[in-house]
């Protein structure tokens, strides 16, 4: 049942490119199934442990569908053919639970994973060559995570984690489009986010336009994130090293 709540995911897919008069204003919004997979670093300071702890991210697409409580990703864009909006905010929320004996005594564990990223950018379209179009971007990325681990041993605590940490990032990036033919396009965006971490993102997608008004899009989108508070032994220190990669479909009405 967690898979199938896990593809219910509701998104609003954010477009690269839309063909549009000059002067006359597109948007798209629709609905967006991915499956996502994380691996890399994280490290966090504790309440009751001595020092810090680190720790391997390997999720995953099914070890996510299993954890998945909740997510949701609402993405909209405007465009006029050279100048486009393109705006989103993506959350998701991981949850497990445990339990086991540890000789006389029950051990209890509720690991809680959340995420919330907003995101806003315009892509300006400044060289266009038969059916090849370049735009550059520029944009903000805000983003929020929160860590909270829990461990008990016969009802008394044995370990407590947590972090809450927030960030923003400014985003300067290029794009890239290829009209393969008057309904089907071949799109790319790459962008560096800097400020609070090191973020190459790039996605690209196959866009395929059918009946007036409806876009299907096949995407795969990296982000290569490199984000640490202050330094490892600080109370406060959080490491989040790791390579995120999503691949689905999108489904678009255009208006």
């Amino acid at each position: 049942m967690k898979l199938i709540k896990w593809l219910m995911i509701v998104g609003i897919g954010g477009l690269n490119s839309v063909a549009a008069s000059a002067g006359d204003w597109e948007h798209g919004v629709g609905v967006t199934l991915t499956g996502l997979n994380v691996q890399g670093e994280s490290g966090f300071d504790t309440v009751l442990l001595s020092g810090p702890l680190n720790t391997d991210v390997h999720l995953d697409t099914g070890t996510i569908a299993e954890l998945f409580e909740s997510g949701l990703s609402l993405d909209g864009f405007s465009t006029n053919g050279d100048l486009t909006f393109r705006y989103s905010i993506d959350k998701l929320e991981l949850e497990d639970k445990g339990s086991a004996s540890v000789g006389p005594l029950t051990a209890s564990a509720d690991i809680t994973y959340y995420t919330l990223v907003a995101e806003g950018l315009v892509d300006y379209t400044f060289h266009r060559s038969g059916k090849h179009a370049w735009g550059a971007i520029l944009g903000l990325r805000y983003g929020v995570q929160e860590y909270d681990t829990d461990i008990a041993i016969g009802g008394l605590t044995a370990f407590d984690g947590a972090v809450d940490e927030d960030r923003t990032d400014l985003l300067l990036g290029v794009s890239y489009n290829y009209q393969i033919s008057p309904t089907l396009t071949w799109s790319n965006q790459l962008d560096y986010g800097f400020n609070n971490s090191d973020t190459v993102h790039f996605v690209t997608s196959l866009d395929k336009t059918f009946g007036e008004n409806w876009m299907l899009r096949g995407l795969i989108d990296v982000k290569d994130i490199n984000f640490e508070k202050h330094s490892e032994g600080d109370d406060d220190w959080f490491k989040y090293d790791v390579t995120e990669i999503a691949a689905g479909f999108s489904l678009l009405y255009l208006y």
